[in-house]
């Protein structure tokens, strides 16, 4: 049987006589990444909002200031 890519769901072949047990177990691979995906996008440890992103202080220096901080 040969399975996709990313998730490896099973693919029966035409000639495999269809199974329900595979259909489910394709459904349970589907809902299980569709959860950790809304977990991973709901996790506000590791994402930053548009607000917070405005809040952090950017300092642009150039390389003739990095330079001044060595002689």
């Amino acid at each position: 049987m040969e399975q996709t890519t990313n998730l490896k769901l099973n693919k029966p072949l035409i000639s495999d006589k269809y199974k329900i047990s595979i259909y489910d177990e394709n459904l349970d691979v589907i809902d299980a990444n569709i959860g950790n995906l809304n977990a991973h996008s709901s996790n506000s440890t590791i994402h930053v909002t548009s607000e917070e992103k405005e809040k952090i202080n950017y300092t642009i220096i150039t390389n003739e200031q990095i330079d001044s901080l060595f002689e």
